[in-house]
């Protein structure tokens, strides 16, 4: 019987290698580079708004005047061939709100957004909104500008600034206790106004600050958001008053304050 021989190939095991666990590392150099660009856009945006106000200081031009003549700008602006090629409609295009002599600021854009529903009410454009906003800020978004009507109520408000001085959108006139009570019955008689409308309303036109979370009682604070908005785009087609919001966000120092814009009688 012949011996079989067995030949073994011993081959040395392997064993990879542990990697040192570095998630930590990864973690700090994630927070690292957030922090270092958070504050790169809080510099950039400081920077921005420190040369808007420049801008704003240095200007010679009434605001509003140059809101116009800006939506005017860019609308003849998309007239052009290339703009036209493309398909795009000229009637309606964006504005950044820094282009606007407008500071940054809620109760600023408050004012800007109650200008501008005089303008729609005008028919110088369909409609308007203003964009969400991004680390750069937003945008104003117009729909369907009629440049004539633009045109018209420019040259009628240089005429009434000539013979009247600068419109002013601001709390000028001192009112009575009773003034102020005959004036929100006027408004209940050609303002068709809902219950809590009514309500923020009424509570407002004591004309003093009212903390947010005075009027919590009448909703959310998304709530509160889109029922200043309705009341203001109620009141401001026939009246001169607007809702306007004081400090920034929603904080406990927040507050809205109605507000009487005063301007020359046939300027609307």
């Amino acid at each position: 019987m012949s011996k079989i021989t067995n030949r073994f190939t011993v081959k040395q095991a392997y064993y990879p290698q542990t990697l040192p666990d570095k998630t930590e590392e990864f973690e700090r150099l994630a927070r690292e580079t957030w922090v270092s660009e958070h504050r790169q856009d809080l510099e950039e945006r400081r920077r921005r708004e420190d040369a808007k106000n420049a801008r704003i200081q240095a200007s010679k031009e009434d605001k509003y005047l140059h809101a116009i003549n800006l939506i005017i700008e860019h609308r003849e602006a998309k007239d052009s061939p290339i703009y036209l090629g493309n398909g795009n409609d000229p009637t309606s295009f964006s504005i950044p709100y820094y282009f606007f002599n407008f500071e940054d600021h809620i109760k600023v854009r408050d004012l800007l957004e109650a200008f501008l529903f005089k303008l729609k009410n005008e028919g110088c454009f369909e409609n308007f909104n203003r964009s969400p906003a991004t680390p750069l800020g937003s945008s104003m978004i117009f729909h369907k500008i009629n440049l004539s009507k633009l045109k018209e109520y420019r040259d009628r408000l240089i005429k009434e600034q000539k013979s009247n001085g600068n419109i002013q959108f601001q709390s000028g006139k001192r009112w009575t206790k009773r003034e102020l009570g005959k004036e929100l019955t006027r408004i209940k008689s050609i303002v068709r106004l809902g219950a809590k409308e009514l309500n923020l309303l009424t509570i407002l036109f004591d004309l003093n600050p009212h903390k947010i979370a005075e009027l919590k009682g009448l909703g959310s604070r998304e709530a509160l958001k889109q029922l200043k908005h309705t009341v203001n785009i109620k009141i401001i087609k026939t009246t001169r008053w607007v809702i306007v919001h004081e400090g920034y966000g929603f904080n406990t120092a927040s507050c809205y304050r109605l507000k009487f814009l005063t301007q020359p009688n046939n300027i609307r």
